[in-house]
């Protein structure tokens, strides 16, 4: 969207603290069409055959309901990296989500393929920069990104059926590694919504 500089539409997860619930069946890793299409995610299926990466499962289930020990979650944001996939480093996601953060993971234009609601296939443009100047574009547009999710964790908190009034907008912070890692940096110097920020690498 060139209004605000970056593409526009990507998809988000959401991970949250849910109750225990016996009977759950985890959440796919990568699935559907993802699952089929791994070619589009070199860094997994060059060291994986593909077979096993699509039986992969995660340690969260869909759609489980929001726990209520506590009646606000703090809120973290976690960028993909450049040419990676909101789901990479799910277990310090999960791991985050049950100690009772609410954990906003987001796509960008270059994550090589997303799936959007109505099955859509999406594919990334992907980023290969050929010089340093290349990557200021890029870092603004990731801030971009992230700061439309702040905006839209806002609405949520008014109008989303499951987190509607549970979100603590006053302790949010970002995490990534590599270039996202930096993202999440200049997010909490940028805008006064983010109020922490932890560079895993990059």
């Amino acid at each position: 969207d060139a209004a605000r500089g970056t593409n526009l539409q990507f998809m988000v997860t959401c991970w949250y603290p849910a109750p225990p619930q016996g009977g759950r069946v985890p959440a796919s890793y990568v699935g559907g069409l993802l699952a089929s299409n791994l070619d589009y995610f070199p860094y997994i299926s060059r060291f994986l055959p593909r077979s096993r990466v699509a039986s992969f499962a995660a340690h969260a289930s869909v759609g489980a309901p929001l726990a209520t020990n506590l009646s606000l979650w703090p809120v973290v944001l976690y960028p993909a990296n450049v040419n990676f996939h909101r789901r990479d480093n799910l277990m310090l996601v999960e791991e985050l989500a049950s100690h009772g953060f609410v954990v906003v993971g987001l796509d960008h234009r270059d994550t090589p393929g997303q799936v959007f609601p109505d099955g859509t296939l999406v594919l990334g443009e992907g980023f290969q920069p050929s010089g340093d100047a290349m990557f200021e574009p890029e870092r603004c547009e990731y801030l971009a990104d992230a700061q439309f999710v702040l905006d839209q964790l806002a609405q949520w908190q008014s109008t989303d059926s499951l987190l509607a009034g549970h979100l603590d907008l006053a302790h949010v912070g970002a995490f990534g590694f590599g270039f996202a890692g930096s993202t999440a940096a200049n997010l909490a110097n940028a805008d006064a919504r983010c109020h922490a920020a932890a560079d895993l690498e990059g």
